[in-house]
């Protein structure tokens, strides 16, 4: 039987952790359902049993990640600056999105970007390690 993973001195998101989800819509094509199930996700996984895995990611002080909780939305229509999309304009918009909200970055908020469908990103402006062809086929 495998044994829990190692704790080596790092951060540990322990407790609850926010959770903010990020809309990037541009052309409004979405889904009508596509919010809401999203964000009922998001709600349901909160205090579930899907966080009994997590004792074993605890801290030198017992903390582990125990639950989340959707703490807030926003949707940007604003046009994407590249096609393909690149990393740093994930980081952008949540950084746009902090400002518009007043929301801030701690090790307990977790911040997810969605875009519309078949948008590509890419890690870099190589276009080597792209969605398309890296990292989600």
């Amino acid at each position: 039987m495998a044994s829990n993973m190692g704790y080596y001195g790092g951060s540990v998101q322990g407790g609850t952790t926010n959770v903010y989800a990020i809309f990037w819509e541009p052309n409004h094509s979405v889904s009508s359902t596509y919010h809401s199930l999203i964000q009922r996700y998001f709600g349901d996984v909160g205090g579930s049993g899907l966080y009994k895995n997590n004792t074993q990611y605890k801290d030198s002080s017992g903390r582990i990640p125990s639950n989340s909780r959707l703490a807030g939305t926003w949707t940007d229509t604003a046009g994407y600056p590249e096609s393909p999309l690149l990393d740093s304009d994930i980081q952008n918009e949540v950084n746009r999105a902090k400002s518009a909200n007043g929301w801030s970055s701690s090790l307990t908020n977790i911040f997810f970007v969605f875009t519309q469908a078949n948008e590509d990103i890419c890690f870099d402006s190589s276009y080597s390690q792209c969605a398309s062809n890296a990292f989600c086929v």
